[in-house]
Order: C-alpha cells, then structure tokens, then sequence
C-alpha cells in the first residue's frame, strides 16, 4: 500500500472514529459521574479533536523531523589511539514508506555526512516489505562516506514481510552497490596507528517467535577475547541482555527496531511496557547499548519521538 493511500486511509478511519467516540465517551461519563447534561459529550468531544489532532501533527509534521544527537560512551578499554573516535548510527530507514520521496533523505545524508564521522553504521531495516523499494535510493545511499567506512547489518523487515529468500539477498546486495559493507555474522577490525577495535555484525537476533533469530555470536566473535574493544551492530536491542552481556565481550552495542513506537510524550514512550531497552543509551557491568529511535517509520506517523541520527564519542574517561 502506497504511503499516501495509509495517510488518507489512516484519517478516514480517524474521521469515523471522531463521529463514534464524543457519543460513547459522552454516555460513559454520564453513566459513570450521573451527569445530567450534555458534560461528558463535551469530554468526548474533546477528547476526540485531541485524536484527530495529533494524527494530523504526526503524519504531516512529524514526519518531516529528525534531529542528530550526540553520545559520549566511555570506556577504560578504549585503546588510546582511538580517543574520540566518531560513529555516526542511523538505523530504521524504511525507504519503501517515503514513496519516491527523496528530500527528506537527502537531508539525512547531508546531516550525516556533515558529523566528519570516521565510521558510519546502519543497523537494519532498510527496506519495509520487498528490495523493489531501495532502487531509487541507491544514487542517494552512495552517498554516504567515511574515514572507515559504511557498514550495515540487517533487520527483520531485510527478510520481507511476507518473509522471502530473495529479501535479504536484495537488501545485501542494495547496500553493496551504494559502497556499504554488510556484516552477517561476521566483523573487521578498524585500525589508528598500532591499535585496532573490533567491529562486528550480528544477523538480525529477534525473538525467534515474532522475529527471526539467526545471530551466531561464536561465528562473529570468533578468536575475540575480552582483551579486544569490541562494537556490535544487532538490529534487535533484545539481543544485548539475552546473548551479549552474558558473552561478556562486546563493549558497545549499537542497535535499533523499537522505532520509541514513533509516539513520545516529554520523552515517555509507551515503547517502556514492551522492551526493556528501547531508547537511549544504556550501561550494566561496563557494558553499553544505545538503542536508536530509527531515522524512518513503518506507520507514516510520528509524534514527539521524530526521527534521529545519532553521533558516538569514544572516550576512554
């Protein structure tokens, strides 16, 4: 379904809704307060233009928003030459949902590449349903450059939704040719002077029931001891507290997938009742994740949780 056509679907479905709710809440709140006017269809009422106006925020203005953020992660393992290090992570594109519109990643990209990052990192969900969606975002993807390097793992939706072989052969095969590396359980080691780090990247590590379970930590961690200064890129922050704490060797976790449900208020988002991590930056025994909010959207929606690019300082204190 076209993004246009959920939009207008999205506040059809909302107007119908606005025409229903004033009258049910109206009868709940007399019956439950025994009102003797019309007060609670007034509640209603009002209850359902907030509705109606949140969804028009969301889908007009809220999808044109993102913003860079910027997170010092520190760590005494931090190998010297390596102080102040600059990962820029963006995750969650979704480009199928843009609809050939191109702007909105264009200056994404030009925020990107404005941050002088020595790595950039994507972590899944490139495309929304099919690989047919990346092709126009190709020339724009390649544009994307760095002192390192780009790299990228995939996410659940890099499998299809229905899920297909061809999917995430796609997607691979998309990043490849803007220039990207892909990690599927598999790392490369990032070097300054006589120093190296460890980059890894694990296949999407979902919960094997809603989404796909094939990370191999022994394959992408193989000969890496706890010596090394590990970075793992998982698409899924649920992976951090099963797999890679108990492993113990990855320092930094870079992930995305929770998107903050795309609904924020003063910085809540109903995202807490479903994941334990699910925004921002998160410490346990020395260990860190930051769980990007996603730069795109599955629902062309967005309230009080706009889009971000995210800039990581190494530090070593």
């Amino acid at each position: 379904m076209k993004s246009g056509l959920v939009i207008w679907t999205f506040f059809a479905v909302l107007a119908l809704l606005a025409l229903i709710v004033p009258a049910f809440l109206g009868w709940v709140v007399r019956l439950l307060f025994r009102l003797q006017h019309n007060y609670g269809l007034w509640v209603g009422g009002a209850l359902a233009l907030v509705v109606l106006l949140v969804a028009l925020a969301g889908t007009t203005i809220g999808l044109k928003q993102f913003r860079v953020r910027r997170v010092a992660v520190v760590s005494e393992s931090l190998p010297a030459d390596f102080e102040g290090y600059r990962i820029v992570h963006f995750t969650d594109a979704h480009l199928g949902v843009f609809n050939g519109k191109t702007k909105y990643l264009h200056k994404a990209v030009d925020a990107i590449l404005a941050q002088n990052a020595d790595a950039i990192v994507f972590t899944g969900d490139l495309q929304t349903r099919a690989p047919s969606e990346l092709e126009p975002y190709i020339p724009e993807l390649s544009r994307l450059k760095a002192r390192d390097g780009v790299f990228a793992v995939l996410g659940n939706h890099d499998y299809g939704y229905p899920p297909t072989a061809e999917s995430p052969r796609g997607v691979r095969e998309a990043e490849e040719r803007a220039g990207w590396t892909v990690l599927v359980n598999s790392r490369t080691t990032l070097r300054r002077g006589a120093s190296g780090i460890v980059l890894a990247g694990l296949d999407n590590d979902g919960d094997g029931l809603h989404f796909p379970r094939r990370g191999d930590l022994e394959t992408a961690l193989d000969g890496v001891t706890e010596d090394d200064y590990v970075i793992v890129l998982e698409h899924d922050p649920s992976c951090w507290r099963r797999s890679l704490l108990p492993d113990g060797r990855a320092d930094l976790t870079l992930s995305g997938h929770t998107h903050a449900m795309q609904f924020g208020l003063f910085g809540w988002s109903p995202s807490k009742w479903i994941y334990r991590e699910y925004r921002g930056l998160y410490s346990e025994n020395g260990r860190h994740l930051y769980v990007s909010s996603g730069l795109g959207c599955v629902i062309p929606f967005r309230f009080g949780m706009p889009g971000e690019i995210v800039v990581i300082e190494l530090r070593s204190k």
